[in-house]
């Protein structure tokens, strides 16, 4: 990546611990069980960070704070930002609140903690341009290369690096017809932008967000105490999501493709079955069997 270019990933946790249970509970959310070899999910994101060259910034609820930063010293990370969120509100507001705490011009990564990622010199390819691409002022969001008809995730529809628009989780016949055109992919969940640019257009499509200001702590930096949004300074954001559909899409938005081995939550039972060998029940036991 460009020496020039200033770079934060945001590195979002969250999850109730309920897809891979009993590996994964409340307590230790898949992002941060040893799922496979090499460390968790959580870990592959921070060293993808790195490997970008990028500070880190970590978003988490209250429950998981303790649990990011031993992961983190495991990785001899000791200077990192940290945001703990007290109540969960998922994606926009925590986003915001991570770029209230940064310069305007910074370059801003947004990346889940759950992601399996295989082919790591096409992520880096997909982040540098991304980054470029909001150097430039744009707002960058990835997409993924389908598969197959997926029904469980939301899709964007692209022509080239434009964004035509996001569409919601559809029925099996839509998203064959999604898959068949060549025009949609998976939406990921990761973003790019300069902090300010984020927030100005969120003050546009979701002015509640700046009630959020007021909940913001210093950043932590080497064991200093982690950034906190008051808890009701959640509240009036509800639900909001980081999308943009219909009336409501940014004019700034662009779509860049990340061709081979990303894997979504949803996936993750599949990645699993093929990173470790099924006994010849077809089941993959870890630890001690009963």
């Amino acid at each position: 990546m460009s020496q020039t270019i200033s770079l934060t990933t945001i590195i979002l946790c969250g999850g109730a611990g309920t897809r891979l249970w009993p590996l994964s509970r409340k307590a230790l959310p898949k992002q941060f069980a040893a799922l496979l070899p090499g460390g968790s999910l959580f870990q592959g994101a921070v060293r993808r960070a790195l490997a970008l060259g990028s500070r880190v910034m970590v978003a988490a609820n209250e429950g998981q704070s303790s649990v990011s930063a031993e992961q983190l010293a495991a990785l001899g990370v000791r200077e990192y930002g940290s945001m703990v969120e007290p109540v969960g509100r998922n994606t926009a507001p925590a986003i915001a609140l991570a770029c209230m705490a940064l310069d305007p011009g910074e370059v801003v990564l947004v990346a889940p903690s759950d992601h399996l990622i295989r082919g790591l010199p096409e992520y880096l390819a997909a982040a540098t341009r991304g980054t470029e691409l909001a150097k430039q002022g744009r707002i960058v969001t990835f997409g993924i290369a389908p598969a197959y008809a997926e029904t469980g995730y939301g899709y964007i529809e692209a022509d080239g690096e434009a964004v035509r628009s996001f569409k919601e989780k559809p029925d099996a016949a839509t998203a064959a017809r999604y898959v068949a055109s060549g025009r949609y992919y998976w939406n990921s969940g990761m973003f790019c932008f300069m902090a300010g640019t984020f927030l100005s257009e969120l003050e546009r499509h979701a002015p509640e967000v700046r009630g959020l200001q007021g909940g913001l702590r210093t950043r932590s930096r080497e064991g200093a105490a982690p950034a906190h949004g008051r808890r009701h300074g959640h509240h009036p954001v509800h639900q909001r999501r980081l999308r943009g559909d219909g009336e409501e899409r940014p004019r700034l938005l662009r779509a860049l493709p990340v061709e081979h081995g990303l894997e979504r939550p949803g996936q993750l039972r599949r990645a699993l079955r093929r990173a470790l060998s099924p006994n010849r029940g077809r089941r993959i036991n870890r630890g001690t069997e009963l």
